[in-house]
C-alpha cells in the first residue's frame, strides 16, 4: 500500500478491460522485490450475458482498446526513461489481436465510426512498431492478416474480411 499511496498509483477509469494489467505494471516499476506463483489463484467465469461480455461485445470495446493502447504507450515511455529498456515485447501480441478483433468488429457492424477508431489505433506508431515485431507464424488464420499488415495493406485486408463477412466466414480473434 504504501508503494501505492507514495508513488500515487491509481485504477485509470478510461480503460475497461485489462485496467488491472496496466495498474499492476505501475506497481511493479517501484517494487524492489516480486516473486512469481504459478499457480491459478482466480478464475473468470464469462456469462454470455454478462458485463464484461457486454464490453466485448459493443462499439465499447473499440474505446476501450484506444484507451489501453494510450496507456500502454505511456507506461512505455515511462519505463524507458525509468530503466532504457522496452516493455512493448510483452505486449505486442495483444497489440496486434486487439487490431484483428477491432478490425472484425467494424466488419460485422458495418460502421463508419468504428472503421476510423480502427485507422486511428492502427496509424498509432506503436501499433505499427507491434506489427513488425511480430514474427510470421504457421497458423495461416493469423499469418495472412499479420502478412498483410507487415505489408501495410490494412484496406486490403479490411477488403478481404469484407469479402469472408459476406460469405459467411467470421474471424474471431
Amino acid at each position: 500500500m504504501d508503494i501505492i499511496k507514495q508513488h500515487n498509483i491509481i485504477c485509470n477509469n478510461s480503460i475497461v478491460l485489462n485496467e488491472d494489467g496496466i495498474f499492476n505494471c505501475e506497481y511493479m516499476r517501484y517494487a524492489k522485490h516480486m516473486v512469481s506463483v504459478d499457480l491459478p489463484l482466480y478464475n473468470y467465469i464469462i456469462k454470455p450475458s454478462g458485463g464484461l461480455m457486454s464490453n466485448i461485445n459493443s462499439g465499447k470495446m473499440l474505446y476501450n482498446k484506444i484507451s489501453l493502447l494510450k496507456a500502454r504507450n505511456l507506461l512505455e515511455s515511462e519505463i524507458h526513461k525509468q530503466f532504457s529498456l522496452s516493455i512493448l515485447p510483452m505486449y505486442a501480441g495483444s497489440v496486434v489481436l486487439s487490431l484483428l478483433q477491432m478490425m472484425a468488429y467494424a466488419v460485422e457492424q458495418n460502421d463508419k465510426e468504428a472503421y476510423s477508431l480502427v485507422k486511428q489505433y492502427y496509424d498509432n506508431p506503436v501499433t505499427r512498431k507491434a506489427v513488425d515485431m511480430l514474427p510470421l507464424g504457421k497458423r495461416v488464420k493469423f499469418s495472412i492478416p499479420l502478412l498483410l499488415l507487415k505489408l501495410r495493406m490494412p484496406g486490403l485486408l479490411h477488403l478481404a474480411m469484407l469479402c469472408a463477412d459476406k460469405v459467411g466466414i467470421k474471424f474471431n480473434a
